[in-house]
């Protein structure tokens, strides 16, 4: 059993649990998601993926990361138009499956030392992407600096996450567990991106 409590910064309205369950607990004990159950979530992340790749006009020559990349279902529509992709997932069950899948994934937690790995053995990347995974990250900090060492000068951080403004307005008071830290609106979120010399769009 674990406190499950959300409280608020009152400096920059942040919005957080209090307690944080380790994250070898919740992810590396033969973790049960796998993000291909369901056809409409495929279709997602390969329409996610297709947008990327015209918004940036991406090549071959180009690198996409995923962190938190489960079995590889949003890599998946990047290598299929061409573009070299990367996952990392703590989870090792959920790694391999990735591989499986002809997705090459890093069975970790994503750090500055993973990023480090990372550019030393496949260069920067134009895009990395966390979805349904910034909001399960506790040291954000730490994300930021390995984002920002594998990412290109004109690249992109895409994250995808529940907006705090629904969880209110829709009571959707299901989506408050321990794998979710934080619950994210854009006030927040533009003064951290700053902090980090970052632009938030």
């Amino acid at each position: 059993y674990y406190p499950l409590q959300v409280v608020r910064c009152d400096e920059c309205n942040f919005i957080q649990l209090d307690h944080v369950v380790a994250p070898e607990i919740l992810y590396q004990n033969d973790y049960p998601y796998e993000a291909s159950t369901t056809r409409t979530g495929a279709e997602h992340f390969d329409e996610f993926a297709a947008s990327i790749v015209e918004t940036l006009s991406m090549t071959s020559n180009d690198l996409a990361i995923d962190i938190g990349s489960n079995v590889g279902v949003l890599l998946s529509g990047f290598k299929n138009r061409n573009v070299r992709v990367l996952g990392v997932d703590p989870a090792e069950n959920i790694a391999k499956i990735a591989a499986e899948n002809s997705i090459e994934t890093i069975p970790d937690f994503f750090d500055e030392q993973v990023a480090r790995q990372i550019l030393a053995e496949y260069g920067k990347a134009k895009v990395l992407t966390a979805s349904n995974v910034f909001a399960h990250i506790d040291d954000l900090v730490c994300l930021m600096a390995g984002v920002k060492l594998l990412m290109e000068e004109d690249g992109i951080f895409v994250i995808e996450a529940p907006y705090f403004a629904h969880l209110l307005h829709n009571l959707e008071y299901d989506t408050i567990y321990h794998e979710h830290l934080s619950y994210h609106s854009v006030t927040p979120l533009i003064q951290f991106f700053e902090r980090k010399g970052m632009t938030l769009i």
